[in-house]
This record gives structure tokens, sequence and C-alpha cells, in this order.
């Protein structure tokens, strides 16, 4: 069930924060991994502040904090990203996943991963909003805009979509084939169903 309390949270990490921040003074719940404090507290005051304090810089000693040591098997992402599961909101919004270093910038995509059917997570990455897709997905975005597909984590069975340009109809995908990329929004509104696997869907703001 989802937990009416928590309905808009927020996940900041340490990379190159979006352009518009004013979405966060509507937030439910705000969790900063670590070094994301740094730019976030121009913007906002989170709950909480969760990592290993490696790249925080001046953290207030009244904000509540959860440090972990530096070494450990889980980012501080993941260990932010438990946190707010652990409280059941209906969506999550990450923020500042791309920019910082390579390999973190691409490790954050898994965090979509643990969206389930009571928590959507949804990826701020610039210009475009980012999920993963295993069942049915309805999107909104602008005529013309651009809608964009990847496998996820293997292959992934298209069904059928709607509402956009070119049209996929009981395909299969996968990282040695095409990819449906660059599609076109033939309306505001449009529809992807996912028979087996994961893919994940990139559609501009």
């Amino acid at each position: 069930m989802m937990n009416n309390e928590y309905h808009n949270t927020y996940l900041l990490l340490n990379g190159t924060p979006p352009k518009d921040c004013t979405e966060l003074n509507n937030a439910d719940y705000i969790v900063c991994a670590d070094g994301a404090y740094n730019w976030a507290k121009h913007s906002c005051i989170p709950n909480i502040v969760i990592g290993d304090q490696d790249s925080v810089i001046n953290l207030p000693k009244e904000l509540p904090n959860i440090k972990f040591p530096k070494d450990k098997d889980l980012t501080d992402g993941m260990l932010a990203l438990q946190h707010l599961l652990s409280i059941n909101p209906s969506k999550i919004t990450i923020m500042g996943a791309r920019g910082g270093r390579a390999d973190m910038d691409y490790y954050n995509y898994f965090l979509l991963y643990f969206s389930n059917p009571n928590t959507q997570i949804i990826m701020d990455a610039g210009d475009f909003w980012v999920e993963l897709i295993r069942d049915n997905f309805v999107g909104r975005t602008s005529i013309n805009n651009y809608v964009s597909l990847s496998p996820f984590m293997g292959s992934v069975h298209i069904q059928y979509t709607k509402g956009l340009k070119y049209e996929i109809r009981d395909v299969v995908y996968n990282i040695e084939g095409i990819a449906p990329i660059s599609n076109i929004a033939l309306q505001e509104n449009f529809e992807i169903q996912v028979n087996s696997g994961m893919c994940l869907v990139f559609y501009q703001k």
C-alpha cells in the first residue's frame, strides 16, 4: 500500500545538479547521498544526509545524518535509496545522477531497478526523464519529442507501442541488435508494453 505521507520524495546524488531545483520546495522527503549536500544546500534543507562523508563539505551538526565506513560494499547512492525505500514512498525522483565519475554515472542507472508496484522511481537526466519498464508503461511528453528504449540486463520483448512514430510490434531487442532509439512522440501520452525482460525508457521533458 502506498504511503500518502511520503508521496513526492527525492534522492539527490553527487553529480551535476539540475538546472531548476524549484520542485524540491514541494518535496515530502529529501535524502542527500553524501556530497550531494554541497549543491542541494543552496536549494533545500534535506531531511537526512547518508554516506561515508568523504565528499560532503561543512555538514551542519544539527542536520540528521547516517555515517557509514569508507570501506563498504554499497555506494552512498544505494544506501540512500535503501533508506528512502524503507519509508515506502509512492514516488522517488533521482537528481544529480549524471556528470560525476563515469563509473558512478553508469551504476546510477541500476538504482532504477528497485522500482516496484508501490514505488515509482524516475531519474532526472537533464533534458530527459528515465524510467525502467517491466510491463505496461504510459509516459507523457510533448509531441515530436524523442522517446528512446534500451534493453536492460539482457534482452527485452516489446509487445507493442502506441503514440510513437515508429511502431514496435512483437520485437525482441538485445545489446547485439538494432537499438530502438530516437523514436518520436506523435501524441502527449504514449504507451509501451513489455512482455518479458526489462528496458530503460528515455523521454524528453
